[in-house]
């Protein structure tokens, strides 16, 4: 089984990054040839040394634009409709890297979550085209915690289904951010995180839900191995403890 691990990196605080590669280090790759296809963008100069010393060989792209990437605040973080686009565009490059390796899937997620150790096995044990794994994040400082996953539009639940993803199951969603483990037949069919022309939806995971959904394809979240996200830097401190409540 060969699978591509895969994101679009820009972290201003080196321990977040830190900790995201040691999520992938932890990784059980037993039966797993695992290659590693990253790209960095607008670099602050520390992260291609600190992903070979912690993960070995990494293909590293290197994408520097003007426009830079996103801006994270104590309250939430900031998106410009231009990082957007940037952020869909080095998707879509990792995407063709997967295709023309013929690696069986591409593995997708960001650069402040923290892997379980059996994530990887678990999403690859579904046999699914598109599966995610869950976490819960405050997006907001002032608001309870919600999924990276939702049924509709920009961010619509079916009545009750969000305290549904609280228990652990596999569940049918209509998209999924962050965190999720992609087919090459899938990745065949043409879907990625170009945005839908007639659509206003904002951010490249709807886009990439839409694209899905259209090709015949049914996402699944799975909620038995919760991811930690480091969406502010305050979230390190909670880190070395979750990391003992799950190894």
């Amino acid at each position: 089984m060969r699978v591509q691990i895969s994101t679009c990196v820009h972290q201003d605080n080196p321990k977040v990054l830190e900790a995201f590669l040691d999520g992938l280090a932890w990784q059980d790759r037993t039966g797993i040839d695992v290659s590693y296809a990253f790209v960095l963008h607008n670099p602050l100069g520390y992260e291609e040394e600190m992903m070979r010393r912690i993960l070995g060989d990494v293909y590293a792209e290197v994408l520097t634009t003007e426009s830079g990437p996103v801006k994270r605040g104590r309250f939430t973080h900031f998106w410009g409709d231009n990082t957007v686009s940037i952020v869909a565009s080095a998707k879509n490059r990792l995407i063709e890297k997967a295709k023309a390796d013929g690696v069986d899937y591409i593995f997708f997620c960001d650069s402040d979550q923290v892997l379980q150790p059996q994530t990887l096995q678990r999403l690859i044990s579904l046999n699914e085209d598109i599966v995610g794994e869950i976490m819960w994040t405050k997006w907001r400082l002032n608001e309870g915690e919600r999924p990276n996953a939702w049924d509709f539009n920009e961010y619509e639940f079916r009545h009750g289904k969000e305290e549904v993803l609280r228990s652990p199951g596999v569940y049918d969603v209509g998209f999924i951010g962050g965190c999720l483990l992609v087919s090459q037949k899938v990745l065949q069919a043409g879907v990625n995180y170009w945005p839908v022309p007639n659509l206003t939806y904002w951010g490249e995971d709807r886009h990439f839900g839409v694209r899905a959904a259209v090709h015949g394809f049914q996402m699944k979240i799975d909620t038995t191995l919760p991811l930690y996200h480091i969406y502010r830097d305050e979230d390190l401190e909670g880190l070395e403890g979750w990391k003992r409540s799950v190894s």
